[in-house]
């Protein structure tokens, strides 16, 4: 979940005072991880990030009157200066560049990354990953990268090129600055959002506010708003945001064959039982306040097809559920990593390394088959499955 907050006061006072102050009230969508834009004489100026609050403060002292501020709780990355919002795109192909903070969670964003690096975008927000060891951390040979950089580059060229529609699917919410490539002066502001993520836009007092959350009117799903600059005429047109999860009127059980017949299925290769592949899916959750989020889960047994989820047995998955599973995937992951590539890097396992490495893998699915068990019997409850199942 992340927070955006864009502030255009129509006199020459500093932004980042009421910047702040939107912050604050939507402050638990996100404190790891910080980023803002700051545009003096319609140019783009400076760019800040950080990897907490206290350096992100530093704007305070900006006297830009208007501000674009990103603020995040990091799910596809560590929390990296490299890997905070704004992400730029540029490329040779772009007439111009691009600055993009987002909210939510993008699905494809690794089919869409093999395609744009085709294509000759280079991706900024790439890190290496670690494992944990006796000796303390060490590479594991996998990189991950910012979701949302996918769906930068995506809206760079949907903007460019007039489509009417994202490649990009999951939860969003955006704004984007567009930008001469010579000498950075703002031309547009772009913004829009998906049913999935909020976004609301605050008119009053003269000067314009586009936020997460806060006073303002929520702005309408599924259109590209462009506001000039610097005089900040808005127009608007249709363009598909994310994926659309159709309507389903009829609540079917979840064994019925136009579900089981989209589950990924076990196979045999040379006599021995190789489980279906690990599938990412995106689920809709509610955290404690009651706001909406859409989520990602890592799974082997996909229990509906994507374009069912919403009545799936996981539809009945809360957020800090969702982050606590989030937190023991990745640690089994790490697991896995160190006991396939230790010999990689020139080290043993002894007796009493594998003991304990037994004793945390039984923790650790101990604890998800926990958590399962728990969701069907709650989803069972509801009637939204069968108890055959």
């Amino acid at each position: 979940m992340c927070g955006i907050v864009t502030v255009i006061n129509n006199n020459n006072k500093k932004a980042s005072k009421s910047v702040f102050k939107r912050y604050k009230e939507q402050e638990k969508r996100g404190t790891q991880g910080y980023g803002a834009v700051a545009i003096e004489d319609n140019k783009v100026a400076r760019i800040y990030r950080s990897e907490d609050e206290k350096g992100i403060r530093q704007i305070h002292n900006d006297t830009a009157p208007v501000m674009l501020f990103h603020h995040r709780t990091p799910t596809s990355t560590p929390n990296l200066e490299d890997c905070t919002h704004p992400i730029f795109v540029s490329n040779d192909t772009l007439d111009h560049d691009y600055l993009v903070v987002h909210n939510g969670v993008i699905s494809n964003d690794i089919t869409l990354k093999t395609e744009f690096e085709k294509a000759g975008f280079k991706y900024t927000t790439t890190v290496c990953q670690y494992y944990k060891t006796r000796d303390g951390y060490k590479p594991n040979g996998r990189e991950v990268f910012n979701d949302s950089e996918s769906l930068a580059i995506d809206l760079a060229i949907a903007i460019e090129e007039g489509s009417t529609k994202t490649k990009a699917y999951g939860s969003i919410a955006f704004v984007v600055l567009q930008y001469r490539k010579d000498n950075k002066e703002l031309l547009n502001i772009f913004y829009g959002r998906n049913d999935r993520n909020p976004l609301v836009l605050d008119t009053s007092n003269g000067n314009i506010i586009i936020a997460s959350e806060g006073h303002g009117d929520s702005i309408l799903a599924h259109r590209l708003f462009k506001m000039s600059m610097p005089n900040r005429v808005i127009t608007d047109r249709a363009f598909d945001i994310g994926f659309n999860i159709p309507v389903v009127e009829k609540r079917l059980p979840i064994y019925h064959p136009v579900y089981r017949n989209n589950l990924p299925k076990e196979v045999v290769i040379k006599d021995k039982i190789v489980p279906p592949p690990l599938t990412k899916i995106t689920i809709h959750v509610e955290d404690e306040h009651g706001a909406d989020h859409w989520v990602d889960l890592m799974t082997r047994y996909c229990l509906v097809h994507r374009t069912h989820l919403d009545i799936a047995i996981i539809s009945h998955v809360t957020y800090k559920e969702w982050q606590r599973y989030f937190e023991v995937y990745k640690e089994i992951d790490s697991y896995d990593e160190l006991t396939k590539s230790h010999k990689e890097y020139n080290f043993e396992f002894t007796e009493e390394d594998l003991k304990q490495l037994g004793s945390e893998y039984k923790r650790l699915y101990t604890e998800l088959n926990s958590w399962s068990k728990r969701v069907v019997e709650r989803s069972q409850a509801t009637g939204l499955i069968d108890n055959k199942f």
